[in-house]
Protein backbone atom coordinates (compact mmCIF):
# COMPACT_ATOMS: atom_id res chain seq x y z
CA UNK A 1 0.00 0.00 0.00
CA UNK A 2 1.51 3.62 -1.09
CA UNK A 3 1.75 5.95 1.29
CA UNK A 4 0.27 9.09 0.21
CA UNK A 5 2.32 12.29 0.54
CA UNK A 6 1.12 16.04 1.19
CA UNK A 7 1.51 18.34 -1.11
CA UNK A 8 2.38 21.72 -0.13
CA UNK A 9 -0.04 24.86 -1.10
CA UNK A 10 0.94 26.33 -4.59
CA UNK A 11 -0.40 29.97 -4.44
CA UNK A 12 -2.02 32.18 -6.78
CA UNK A 13 -1.40 35.92 -7.45
CA UNK A 14 -4.93 36.84 -6.38
CA UNK A 15 -4.91 35.00 -3.31
CA UNK A 16 -1.68 36.24 -2.27
CA UNK A 17 -3.49 39.92 -2.40
CA UNK A 18 -6.16 38.70 -0.76
CA UNK A 19 -4.02 37.20 2.02
CA UNK A 20 -2.69 41.02 1.78
CA UNK A 21 -5.75 42.52 2.34
CA UNK A 22 -6.54 40.72 5.23
CA UNK A 23 -3.41 41.68 7.11
CA UNK A 24 -2.65 38.39 6.88
CA UNK A 25 0.49 38.41 4.16
CA UNK A 26 2.76 41.58 5.74
CA UNK A 27 6.00 43.34 4.74
CA UNK A 28 7.92 42.66 1.34
CA UNK A 29 7.65 39.21 -0.59
CA UNK A 30 7.74 37.98 -4.17
CA UNK A 31 5.28 35.39 -5.61
CA UNK A 32 7.86 32.34 -7.74
CA UNK A 33 6.00 29.28 -9.30
CA UNK A 34 3.16 29.67 -6.24
CA UNK A 35 5.77 30.01 -3.37
CA UNK A 36 5.81 33.06 -1.43
CA UNK A 37 9.55 34.56 -0.77
CA UNK A 38 9.99 37.27 1.91
CA UNK A 39 11.94 39.90 0.66
CA UNK A 40 15.06 39.76 2.56
CA UNK A 41 16.96 43.51 4.07
CA UNK A 42 19.78 44.33 1.79
CA UNK A 43 23.35 44.11 2.73
CA UNK A 44 25.29 47.63 2.25
CA UNK A 45 26.74 46.08 -0.84
CA UNK A 46 23.47 45.42 -2.63
CA UNK A 47 22.29 48.58 -1.68
CA UNK A 48 24.82 50.47 -3.22
CA UNK A 49 24.97 48.45 -6.55
CA UNK A 50 21.34 48.89 -6.18
CA UNK A 51 21.55 52.89 -6.34
CA UNK A 52 24.56 52.39 -8.93
CA UNK A 53 22.66 50.52 -11.40
CA UNK A 54 20.12 53.01 -11.22
CA UNK A 55 22.06 56.20 -11.33
CA UNK A 56 23.30 54.58 -14.63
CA UNK A 57 20.06 53.56 -16.64
CA UNK A 58 19.10 57.47 -14.66
CA UNK A 59 21.38 59.24 -17.07
CA UNK A 60 19.85 57.20 -19.96
CA UNK A 61 16.36 57.01 -19.53
CA UNK A 62 14.49 59.32 -16.76
CA UNK A 63 13.35 58.51 -13.51
CA UNK A 64 9.51 58.08 -14.75
CA UNK A 65 10.63 54.83 -17.07
CA UNK A 66 12.49 53.36 -14.18
CA UNK A 67 10.70 51.02 -11.23
CA UNK A 68 12.94 49.74 -8.42
CA UNK A 69 11.63 46.91 -6.61
CA UNK A 70 8.07 47.10 -7.76
CA UNK A 71 6.18 44.18 -9.16
CA UNK A 72 6.16 43.26 -12.72
CA UNK A 73 2.81 41.29 -14.19
CA UNK A 74 3.65 38.09 -16.35
CA UNK A 75 1.35 36.12 -19.01
CA UNK A 76 -0.28 33.42 -17.95
CA UNK A 77 0.59 30.62 -17.29
CA UNK A 78 3.17 31.57 -15.37
CA UNK A 79 1.29 34.82 -14.00
CA UNK A 80 -1.21 33.57 -12.59
CA UNK A 81 1.23 31.36 -9.73
CA UNK A 82 4.12 34.28 -10.42
CA UNK A 83 4.67 37.89 -9.82
CA UNK A 84 8.33 38.56 -9.01
CA UNK A 85 9.59 41.69 -7.93
CA UNK A 86 12.79 42.56 -9.57
CA UNK A 87 15.39 45.33 -8.13
CA UNK A 88 14.82 47.14 -11.55
CA UNK A 89 12.89 47.50 -14.51
CA UNK A 90 13.05 49.19 -17.28
CA UNK A 91 9.34 50.18 -19.10
CA UNK A 92 9.10 51.46 -22.53
CA UNK A 93 6.68 53.88 -21.85
CA UNK A 94 6.33 56.37 -18.81
CA UNK A 95 4.97 54.60 -15.32
CA UNK A 96 2.03 56.31 -15.23
CA UNK A 97 0.74 54.20 -18.09
CA UNK A 98 0.33 51.47 -15.61
CA UNK A 99 -1.77 52.48 -13.19
CA UNK A 100 -4.51 49.81 -13.69
CA UNK A 101 -1.75 46.87 -14.01
CA UNK A 102 1.92 46.44 -13.18
CA UNK A 103 4.11 45.66 -16.84
CA UNK A 104 3.65 43.05 -18.47
CA UNK A 105 6.88 41.80 -20.40
CA UNK A 106 6.10 43.59 -23.71
CA UNK A 107 6.38 46.36 -21.60
CA UNK A 108 9.84 46.06 -20.41
CA UNK A 109 12.75 47.21 -22.11
CA UNK A 110 14.93 45.69 -19.12
CA UNK A 111 14.76 43.51 -15.89
CA UNK A 112 17.61 43.53 -13.65
CA UNK A 113 18.37 41.97 -10.21
CA UNK A 114 21.00 42.54 -7.77
CA UNK A 115 22.05 39.85 -6.76
CA UNK A 116 24.46 38.36 -3.66
CA UNK A 117 23.16 36.25 -1.64
CA UNK A 118 20.63 35.28 -3.70
CA UNK A 119 22.58 34.77 -7.02
CA UNK A 120 22.10 30.86 -7.64
CA UNK A 121 18.37 31.62 -6.97
CA UNK A 122 18.17 34.31 -9.71
CA UNK A 123 20.16 32.36 -12.32
CA UNK A 124 18.57 28.91 -11.83
CA UNK A 125 14.27 30.16 -10.75
CA UNK A 126 14.11 33.62 -11.86
CA UNK A 127 16.29 33.68 -15.28
CA UNK A 128 13.97 30.71 -17.01
CA UNK A 129 11.25 32.15 -15.24
CA UNK A 130 11.94 35.78 -17.18
CA UNK A 131 12.87 33.88 -20.36
CA UNK A 132 9.47 31.72 -20.41
CA UNK A 133 7.23 34.71 -19.70
CA UNK A 134 9.70 36.51 -22.39
CA UNK A 135 11.16 39.39 -21.17
CA UNK A 136 14.11 40.05 -23.62
CA UNK A 137 16.33 41.78 -21.53
CA UNK A 138 17.48 40.36 -18.22
CA UNK A 139 21.08 41.65 -16.41
CA UNK A 140 21.93 39.72 -13.53
CA UNK A 141 24.80 41.69 -11.49
CA UNK A 142 26.51 39.36 -9.16
CA UNK A 143 27.80 42.38 -6.38
CA UNK A 144 30.41 39.71 -4.78
CA UNK A 145 32.34 38.92 -7.81
CA UNK A 146 31.59 42.24 -10.10
CA UNK A 147 30.26 40.15 -12.82
CA UNK A 148 27.47 41.33 -14.83
CA UNK A 149 25.51 38.38 -17.00
CA UNK A 150 23.07 39.62 -19.75
CA UNK A 151 20.50 37.26 -21.13
CA UNK A 152 18.96 37.77 -24.15
CA UNK A 153 16.64 35.92 -26.59
CA UNK A 154 14.28 34.36 -24.68
CA UNK A 155 12.61 31.10 -24.90
CA UNK A 156 10.16 28.14 -23.54
CA UNK A 157 13.87 26.43 -22.55
CA UNK A 158 15.09 29.79 -21.35
CA UNK A 159 17.64 32.70 -22.44
CA UNK A 160 19.34 30.98 -25.59
CA UNK A 161 22.05 33.87 -25.18
CA UNK A 162 24.21 34.70 -22.03
CA UNK A 163 27.17 37.33 -21.84
CA UNK A 164 29.29 37.48 -18.86
CA UNK A 165 30.73 41.21 -18.47
CA UNK A 166 33.33 41.91 -15.95
CA UNK A 167 34.61 45.72 -14.93
CA UNK A 168 37.05 46.01 -17.93
CA UNK A 169 33.60 45.71 -20.29
CA UNK A 170 31.35 47.98 -21.69
CA UNK A 171 27.26 46.77 -22.08
CA UNK A 172 24.47 48.43 -24.13
CA UNK A 173 20.54 47.73 -23.51
CA UNK A 174 19.56 45.90 -26.46
CA UNK A 175 16.69 48.99 -26.97
CA UNK A 176 19.76 51.52 -27.26
CA UNK A 177 22.94 49.52 -28.50
CA UNK A 178 24.49 53.20 -29.19
CA UNK A 179 24.19 54.33 -25.38
CA UNK A 180 27.56 51.97 -23.83
CA UNK A 181 27.53 52.18 -19.79
CA UNK A 182 30.61 51.23 -18.56
CA UNK A 183 30.36 47.71 -16.43
CA UNK A 184 32.76 48.99 -13.51
CA UNK A 185 29.91 52.35 -13.30
CA UNK A 186 27.25 49.36 -11.84
CA UNK A 187 29.21 48.46 -8.59
CA UNK A 188 30.22 51.12 -6.15
CA UNK A 189 34.03 52.07 -6.17
CA UNK A 190 36.51 49.79 -4.44
CA UNK A 191 38.09 51.37 -1.62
Amino acid sequence: MAIATPSPKKWTVEECYRLQDSGLLEGRYELIHGEIYSKMGQKPLHALSLSSLVLCLESIFTMRRIRVQAPIALPNPHGRYSEPEPDVAVTKEDLFTYTQQHPLPQDLLLVAEVSDASLRFDRRTKAPLYAQSGVTEYWLLDVTNRKLFVYREPSAEGYRQTILYTEEDTVSLLALPETPIAVRDLFPPIE
